[in-house]
């Protein structure tokens, strides 16, 4: 494991471990298990149509790619330079957004071969992105959550998260889903719902027993890939080298779960 994650981890495994009673709790049903390029460094994932888009990481390796769920070989691959190295991506009228990590660099591409219409740059590093219909939303791997006009390119406004009164930081992939900012926290299986107006965490899912560390080939390969089904209602999720994708549907706990009966 990467020597700096090591304070991060502890940093995080407290706050988490003495304020998620702050968050409901959700649960989760396997629906299935599918495919997943194991060379992939995910970084973003996102359901578009029948097609899911994955931007991967790592100088040199870094690329933006599609394919159908089911059949992740046969991936219309677009490569980035070799000085870029990719993160979070998200579909927002018909154009693809994919973030750069150190270099702050946002490519927008077409939907289909990834001809790449335009790029900007953005203050501090690119981590996780979606968007709200409207705007773009991008984490830096602090508390923040930077709303940007698309068109503009301008900073709309911060939202700082917090859970139980602390900030929450080292937020990775972000996926819009239902009106929350779902997002993957760094280096943990934790993912954690963000109230978008607010920044407080309403709810926490934990995704460990999908593929436990156990079974992983390093500690870097943490959870990192959220791709909300919207016609199944359903959550797509996948991690850094995994080989699957898994389809599950989250469970609303029962009132007497929340009144602690």
């Amino acid at each position: 494991m990467l020597n700096w994650l090591l304070p991060i981890l502890a940093v995080v495994t407290y706050l988490l471990s003495n304020h998620a009673n702050a968050a409901v709790q959700l649960r989760y049903e396997i629906i299935e298990r599918l495919p997943h390029d194991r060379s992939s460094f995910t970084q973003g994932l996102e359901l578009y149509g029948d097609r899911l888009y994955e931007s991967t990481g790592q100088y040199g390796q870094s690329t933006i790619r599609h394919y159908k769920p089911e059949n992740p070989k046969e991936a219309v691959i677009h490569r980035l330079p070799k000085d870029r190295f990719g993160e979070g991506l998200t579909i927002l009228k018909d154009r693809v957004y994919q973030l750069t990590w150190r270099s702050g660099e946002v490519y927008v591409y077409g939907l289909t071969d990834f001809s790449l219409f335009e790029s900007f740059t953005i203050p501090g590093d690119g981590w996780g992105l979606t968007n709200n219909g409207r705007e773009l939303i991008y984490s830096d791997g602090s508390d923040k959550l930077r709303f940007i006009d698309p068109v503009s390119k301008k900073l709309v406004r911060t939202v700082y998260v917090s859970m139980g009164g602390r900030p929450v930081e080292f937020l990775n992939e972000l996926e819009w889903m239902r009106g929350a900012i779902y997002a993957n926290v760094l280096p943990t299986n934790l993912v954690v719902a963000i109230d978008p107006r607010s920044g407080e965490v309403i709810k926490t899912l934990d995704l460990n027993r999908l593929y436990p560390e156990r079974m992983r080939r390093s500690r870097d390969h943490i959870a990192n890939g959220l791709a909300w089904d919207h016609r199944r209602q359903q959550l797509l999720v996948t991690g850094k080298n995994w080989p699957w994708i898994y389809r599950i549907k989250l469970i609303q706990p029962r009132l007497e779960d929340l009144l602690g009966n």
